[in-house]
């Protein structure tokens, strides 16, 4: 079936306005099935100030803390690390809805992870040219030269999986997300639009692979369409497939951005001026959350949309 065979129904959307003068950033991150939690900017009389907020399904909303820049780290376990005001790192239990105070060094170990990670694994693996962790496993892709890529699953101990794959991804950017805390990870590389038209006549389109314990990896392919050939993109697991984030391009000579879904096909749900890398969905995969620009508002706009209330499940 082809890239726009499909008619996918506009799910319903909402746009969330934030009180207190607050605009939403590049960070946004699902807490629960209902309420988001995002770093927010406003202006200030020297600069910017900048709070880590949360928001919940009615629009209410609380600051959870006042940043120092906008310095944060989500740990696999779900919880979070902050670098206050006062310059002091904190680590907010989601759980127990408390601060409480955390080593100054936590904050860039968590940012760094995967980049120590890199080294780390080395003498394991040979160079890695991207790794993800959900805290206990992690996924990786190894750069083979000629020969291709490698993927891998893994802990600290064992190996679960070393797989070949026949295309040379040591010149892209890999995305590695952790799916749900248990060893599963959606693998895709992030194209630039030069790689995406060398790659059309090669490949049957952009290749995202799901990485489990115990199973080799599940390939699937966002197949090549004029709505993907420019513009960066995000891709995420949703309730019956997956969703494509795309950014519009200057150079096209239509804007395609928006939010695509899979269903029987592919096709557009959303049309937007969006930022593809915000693009968070929510653990029971029925909710998205993201910021785009809109035409009647200066700043960037906190948008939701809920996939369940509309969509029929895939039969």
């Amino acid at each position: 079936m082809s890239a726009e065979a499909a008619a996918v129904p506009e799910f319903p959307v909402q746009s969330v306005s934030l009180s207190g003068g607050w605009s939403p950033g590049e960070n946004v991150y699902w807490l629960d099935d209902r309420r988001i939690g995002l770093v927010a900017r406003r202006p200030a009389a020297k600069g910017s100030e900048y709070a880590f907020l949360r928001v919940g399904p009615d629009g209410q909303q609380d600051i959870v803390a006042e940043l120092y820049g906008e310095n944060h780290c989500r740990r696999p376990d779900g919880q979070f690390l902050f670098r206050l005001f006062d310059r002091t790192t904190v680590l907010w239990s989601t759980r127990a809805d408390s601060l409480a105070p955390a080593a100054a060094e936590a904050l860039s170990e968590c940012r760094e992870a995967a980049a120590r990670g890199l080294s780390r694994f080395a003498a394991r693996f040979g160079d890695l040219w991207a790794l993800g962790t959900d805290g206990t496993f992690w996924a990786g892709v190894a750069d083979r030269g000629a020969a291709g890529a490698e993927l891998l699953l893994f802990d600290a101990d064992e190996t679960a999986g070393r797989w070949p794959v026949d295309i040379a991804l040591g010149e892209d950017i890999v995305d590695i997300v952790p799916l749900d805390g248990q060893g599963r990870f959606l693998v895709y590389p992030a194209f630039n639009a030069q790689r995406r038209a060398d790659l059309r006549s090669v490949l049957p389109g952009i290749p995202v692979w799901t990485l489990a314990p115990g199973s080799p990896p599940e390939l699937r392919h966002v197949p090549w369409a004029d709505w993907n050939a420019q513009g960066i993109y995000r891709i995420l697991p949703v309730r019956d497939g997956l969703a494509f984030a795309v950014a519009g391009s200057r150079r096209a000579a239509r804007s395609f951005a928006g939010i695509y879904l899979e269903s029987e096909g592919w096709a557009q749900a959303h049309a937007a001026d969006l930022l593809p890398e915000t693009l968070a969905v929510s653990p029971d995969r029925c909710r998205l959350a993201w910021t785009e620009r809109r035409e009647d508002a200066r700043l960037p706009v906190l948008m939701t949309g809920d996939l369940c209330k509309t969509l029929p499940p895939k039969s």
